[in-house]
């Protein structure tokens, strides 16, 4: 018996891009399960426009968690009886439009906990180029095991209980759309790096900043490849239009990034690079905040070893900066 096709997918306010990656979901997928982090855009009222899509209320999540955010999600799917094929997305991805691929048959075929491992086609502003990393994993074939990951940059899918087949696909690729909202992706990781500060002190700054830091000399590790004409023409012919997006001057970061200003110590956020952003103009001028605290007061040396970061960034895997980092570390928490 055929299995069916779940696309799994957390959301808060994606009203930018939701309409476009449900319209591509709603071609492969047999259900649509959103799980809504408490949007105060439109992004709900456009998930309910989708004739496939279930929606889950997860509102009460005060503070970001991957596991709570996406556990709802395999729980609902599997109220359904059957095999089922659990694919997990980001409101900001799509799969290629290649939906004829004989590897789709792969994936409907596999035998339960065989996960399954995509390119992840990073699409640059200018939506002539990309950049391509291996992404693992979005897909599984559900085996009922148990999702429990942990709080932040964890595994999308479930630990199958027992090793199992991984197989890589060529054909069918994942379009990421991240990077065409530049400022959106840069405040995005600035709430990152300081959930880090938070969450994981004993955390290098050093370690925080490379893993979580995009810039163009970031993109100088990646090759650039042009965009595949192809992907666009194949969605037109569903009359979808990938390339247009209805981008939002505001975040929904900024407030929290704004919390965590006004809630942490001064300067304790000095070395996360946030600071090319005025905060003080980002405050509720209504609400009582100690100025302060979202004044940019780092030191000489702070600054210096930012500058050394957004340099390197780009090298940042040579064995020469590999050591530098590791000296850093020591000095600089």
């Amino acid at each position: 018996m055929r299995p069916t096709i779940f696309c799994l997918m957390p959301v808060k306010n994606e009203e930018w891009i939701i309409e476009r990656s449900l319209s591509s979901a709603s071609i492969w997928a047999d259900k649509i399960i959103v799980s809504d982090q408490g949007s105060t855009d439109r992004t709900v009222e456009i998930a309910r426009r989708f004739p496939k899509v279930t929606l889950l209320d997860n509102s009460k999540l005060e503070e970001f968690n991957e596991q709570e955010m996406r556990a709802p999600l395999f729980a609902e799917a599997r109220k359904y009886s059957g095999k089922k094929l659990l694919i997990s997305l980001d409101a900001d991805e799509i799969f290629t439009p290649n939906f004829d691929s004989p590897e789709w048959n792969s994936m409907l075929n596999a035998e339960e906990g065989t996960r399954f491992i995509f390119n992840w086609y990073h699409i640059l502003p200018d939506y002539e180029n990309v950049f391509t990393t291996i992404y693992n994993t979005c897909a599984f074939m559900d085996d009922g095991s148990e999702y429990n990951v942990g709080l932040i940059h964890v595994p999308r899918q479930p630990i199958p209980v027992r090793p199992v087949l991984q197989i890589k696909l060529n054909d069918i690729s994942i379009l990421h759309f991240q990077f065409i909202n530049w400022e959106r992706m840069e405040r995005k990781h600035i709430w990152y790096q300081m959930y880090e500060r938070i969450f994981y002190p004993k955390k290098s700054c050093i370690s925080i900043y490379r893993g979580l830091h995009y810039d163009k000399y970031f993109l100088e590790r990646y090759k650039k490849i042009p965009l595949n004409r192809e992907w666009i023409d194949g969605y037109k012919t569903y009359k979808i239009d990938i390339t247009t997006v209805h981008l939002v001057p505001c975040y929904i970061w900024d407030e929290v990034i704004i919390k965590y200003l006004n809630t942490y110590p001064k300067k304790y956020f000095n070395r996360i690079d946030m600071w090319n952003i005025n905060w003080v103009e980002k405050i509720d001028k209504n609400v009582s905040f100690e100025k302060t605290k979202f004044e940019d007061k780092r030191t000489v040396l702070d600054k210096a070893l930012m500058y050394y970061l957004r340099r390197t960034q780009g090298r940042k895997d040579t064995l020469g900066i590999k050591i530098i980092d590791r000296i850093l570390k020591f000095l600089f928490r």
